[in-house]
């Protein structure tokens, strides 16, 4: 990390200079007086909104900020030339940066950034619709490509440098940044509009007309707060919910969390699209969610080995769990069916339903071999945890009965296995006590 985030630094920085070095910076020395008091009024609005930015979770950290700063960014590019749009830009990011007391070479790599993705839009927009009236078709057209550019060039920038300083996948981290399915870049494609009237306003009514937008702006960042806010708050309630259930067995501390990376993992080797790797993922963090009901208690914590009852009672755990996500109202009925059917066996011998082969949900056909993976890679009172050769060994002979042929072919073909390793062994010492876990066929 200390010398990726110089060397990213450096990379970013020089892009940044070549690009503006490019542009034509005649026409902004050109200016008039009132011109330039505008740009001044435009950084002091833009150094406003991005303070006012709310922290957006990428990759389960805090490592990037969503604002509503391109709203005055986008309004100076529609009334003045590139090289003062990036000047803009490259200002307000320096200015946040430092009253954030960032350290430098974050404030320079932001700034970087900033200045880059401006640019290129900004070129764009007077390639298209530059010098023309606010309304004009061809001015429209032009934000229109402007605004896709920006937000594209921002978002790539971004996540390919965090993806490198994190040492993180860059189509994860991209796709993190953008909120699952696009959400946030929809967001703000649907709020960039707003730049249209500050431009409009700025037109009319000189700095003044800024000052005017100020209120709708504020209302909009109120917006994206509570946005996130509520993301965070499902994510929160989802991660007590699993907790408390652990804590009924310390034994299986950890083993939701660590299902939900398998089945991510696996759902990545097997192609799937991202929103469906998140939707898989929050499925098997939930999987054992039933197991809170108190009916559960005696039986979850009972040493010796269950009488046929009490294993009939503790196979009841998935359709509760489904019926109590049920009852929450918010979830995608894919990850409440995903939950329901964990414990279908391919060749249709499993609970609840006895449902076989691809009518089983894929979620569910996912969780089964990742809740079975973990229950093998750990420590069981009776038994240490089964090495590498023995796990493998184990779902090439259950192929077929307990597990999807397709899922365990994609296991032991690529790199899963390996990357499943790291991710159980590393919880493992982190919690520091053995685990008694209940596998595919609890």
């Amino acid at each position: 990390m200390n010398w990726r985030l110089p060397s990213v630094t450096s990379a970013y920085a020089l892009a940044a200079l070549g690009l503006a070095y490019r542009l034509d910076w005649d026409a902004v020395f050109q200016l008039p007086a009132s011109d330039l008091a505008g740009l001044a009024a435009f950084v002091t609005l833009g150094v406003a909104a991005e303070l006012l930015g709310v922290d957006v979770p990428i990759n389960s950290r805090r490592d990037a900020r969503s604002s509503i700063v391109f709203i005055p960014l986008f309004a100076c590019a529609l009334y003045y030339p590139p090289a003062a749009a990036v000047l803009v830009a490259g200002s307000v990011s320096f200015i946040a940066c430092a009253l954030r007391h960032s350290n430098l070479p974050k404030t320079l790599l932001n700034t970087s950034v900033a200045m880059m993705a401006m640019g290129v839009a900004a070129v764009l927009l007077a390639a298209i619709g530059g010098g023309r009236p606010i309304g004009d078709p061809r001015q429209l057209l032009g934000f229109a490509v402007f605004v896709v550019a920006a937000f594209a060039a921002n978002a790539v920038l971004v996540s390919a440098a965090l993806a490198w300083l994190k040492g993180l996948s860059f189509p994860r981290t991209l796709y993190s940044a953008a909120g699952g399915g696009g959400a946030n870049f929809l967001f703000d494609l649907l709020a960039s509009p707003f730049a249209l009237i500050t431009a409009s306003l700025y037109g009319d009514h000189g700095i003044a007309g800024l000052v005017i937008i100020v209120l709708p702006l504020i209302v909009i960042r109120s917006s994206y707060q509570t946005k996130v806010k509520l993301q965070q708050a499902n994510q929160d309630l989802l991660a007590v919910l699993v907790k408390a259930i652990e804590t009924r067995d310390p034994y299986t501390s950890g083993h939701s969390v660590r299902v939900a990376h398998i089945a991510r993992l696996i759902s990545e080797d097997l192609g799937l699209p991202r929103s469906k790797c998140d939707t898989i993922g929050q499925a098997a963090l939930l999987h054992d969610i039933g197991k809170i009901d108190p009916d559960f208690a005696s039986v979850i914590r009972k040493p010796s080995a269950l009488t046929a009852p009490e294993r009939l009672r503790i196979q009841a755990h998935a359709t509760a769990g489904a019926a109590l996500l049920e009852t929450l109202g918010s979830l995608d009925d894919e990850i409440i069916r995903g939950v329901r059917h964990h414990h279908e066996f391919y060749d249709g011998t499993g609970y609840p339903d006895r449902l076989a082969g691809t009518d089983i949900p894929l979620a569910s056909r996912i969780i089964m071999v990742s809740d079975s993976i973990d229950a093998m890679l750990s420590d069981r009172p009776y038994r240490r945890a089964l090495g590498v050769d023995d796990v493998k060994h184990e779902l090439a002979r259950c192929a077929g009965a307990q597990f999807d042929p397709l899922i365990v072919d994609v296991v032991l073909n690529r790199n899963t296995l390996t990357r499943i390793m790291r991710v159980v062994s590393t919880a493992t010492v982190e919690r520091r006590e053995p685990a008694v876990l209940v596998g595919g066929g609890a």
